[in-house]
């Protein structure tokens, strides 16, 4: 498909269309109601936020095939929960605040569901990619025999250097969150404080590869030895499987922290939904979930053990935790930020404050005092990454973050699905569409530095170049062991 057919509008034939027209008139209605009850400027922002709702839908679907649930890519896995966690909840946050915060972040918060897509079109126009190219990759079969041998030297090195990190980490540690839990069920402040000081708090010069270990190195571990388990049906890659998950997860749960366990098991689903080509069984669609919030799940239950809050609340707490704690603390950037302190202009971004020299505001941590003034003086309150973009730059900042948004994760998806499709494409897919889901919780600086983005781009050109390098290091001592041999022989005396 070439560009100049890329937006070819059949509206019979699409039910997206369908979707949209049907919306269209309802809309009508509810600006006209929402005029009347609640004023003007509401209704024109509730109009604006529909009516991007509607244009993301087709540009989403015509680009990326969002709503194939079947073919899960990185930007329509984002779209589905963003509008999901962010979007739809935050007309109910906004409903009784005061005019000029809610306002700015109704806009904002829609914003996205035009910039995003936008940022989407732009990088599919340049780099000359189309929907067809996703259901090729998904369709097309896994390439190569099983793992080549520099993916063996890497996969071990990365295993046997994890296990080192995991060490080096409870000797700094020493007082482990989750044994004092195990212990002492229904200690919930202490565990709070345990937790912030078994990461956040703790000074050491490996807090990165510490942090990287738990959201990237032991989900590839865990997800490559998978993926090579299925391919060649090898004892060594099972015993590999069991030994990276255990420890991994194992490793992720130490903190009491319920996110980076949930993670372990979102990533390990995903890859299994890639490589099986999005055909996945009933039983799946029930263990997944069961597995993803089951740590969660028993997090909480051990910190409030005793206290009259049981299974019920525990379920409520997570549901609450994905449906509606975002969207709402996502309000308090708009609330704060410029009336409280101003713009930042960049120094909530760690890394480019010591760069420039700059103070660093910690962002989270201020909008968790804010809100919890009598709360843990180190808590984090992080939220969707328009949040830290509207703390930094205003709406001028949500804008130009949500076109760059979606055209940095369109270019990744692009890259990767270009690749050939091996088990270790499938695993970078798979960690890709979850960091950028992250981005519902989090800013984007950190799902490219904390989380690894980057990283995993470095592993992923150093596997696939290593085989390369180590043939021509070969050939080379090859060419001057060839080269040392004829010019021995060339000195060797003439027999006449």
């Amino acid at each position: 498909m070439n560009n100049g057919s890329y937006f070819k509008m059949r509206f019979p034939k699409n039910n997206i269309y369908i979707i949209a027209c049907a919306i269209a008139p309802v809309v009508g209605a509810m600006s006209a109601l929402f005029s009347y009850l609640i004023g003007e400027q509401t209704t024109a922002i509730f109009s604006s936020a529909v009516l991007f709702f509607l244009i993301s839908l087709i540009i989403m679907q015509k680009t990326v095939q969002a709503f194939n649930l079947r073919q899960l890519t990185i930007p329509g896995f984002f779209y589905i929960t963003y509008l999901i966690m962010i979007f739809f909840p935050s007309f109910f946050i906004a409903a009784g605040k005061p005019s000029p915060y809610r306002y700015a972040y109704l806009f904002s918060v829609s914003s996205v569901l035009l910039t995003v897509p936008l940022g989407i079109w732009a990088a599919s126009i340049l780099f000359s990619f189309n929907r067809k190219k996703i259901t090729t990759f998904y369709s097309k079969p896994i390439e190569g025999k099983g793992p080549t041998y520099s993916t063996r030297i890497i996969y071990i090195v990365l295993f046997f250097g994890a296990l080192i990190l995991v060490f080096l980490y409870i000797r700094e540690v020493k007082t482990i969150p989750l044994l004092v839990a195990l212990k002492n069920p229904g200690s919930y402040m202490k565990i709070v404080q345990l937790r912030e000081a078994a990461f956040k708090l703790l000074d050491s010069p490996l807090i990165y590869p510490y942090a990287w270990l738990r959201t990237l190195i032991f989900p590839l571990l865990i997800i490559l030895s998978l993926g090579y388990y299925f391919l060649v049906r090898r004892r060594i890659w099972l015993i590999f499987f069991i030994l990276s998950l255990i420890i991994g997860v194992s490793y992720a749960a130490l903190s009491m922290a319920k996110m980076p366990v949930a993670s372990v098991f979102l990533i390990v689903a995903l890859f299994i939904y890639i490589y099986k080509s999005g055909r996945i069984s009933k039983k799946f669609i029930v263990l997944a979930p069961s597995l993803i919030l089951g740590f969660p799940f028993l997090a909480f239950i051990l910190s409030y053990y005793g206290s009259g809050l049981g299974s019920f609340s525990a379920i409520r707490a997570i549901i609450r935790r994905l449906f509606q704690v975002q969207a709402q603390v996502l309000y308090h950037y708009f609330e704060v930020f410029p009336d409280q302190v101003g713009y930042l202009y960049g120094k909530s971004i760690g890394r480019l404050a010591d760069l420039m020299g700059w103070e660093y505001f910690n962002t989270a941590n201020y909008i968790f005092r804010h809100i919890f003034p009598r709360g843990v003086e180190t808590g984090q309150s992080n939220t969707a990454f328009i949040g830290n973009l509207h703390a930094d730059f205003g709406i001028v900042g949500v804008i130009l973050g949500g076109l760059i948004t979606g055209f940095l994760m369109q270019t990744i998806q692009i890259f990767i699905l270009r690749k050939k499709k091996t088990v270790l494409s499938l695993a970078i897919y798979a960690f890709m569409i979850y960091a950028f889901w992250l981005l519902n919780i989090t800013a984007l600086p950190g799902i490219l530095l904390s989380y690894g983005v980057i990283l995993a781009f470095i592993l992923f050109w150093l596997i696939l170049n290593f085989e390369n390098f180590l043939n021509k290091a070969a050939e080379r001592v090859t060419l001057e062991k060839n080269k040392g041999e004829t010019q021995k022989t060339r000195m060797l005396p003439k027999k006449h």
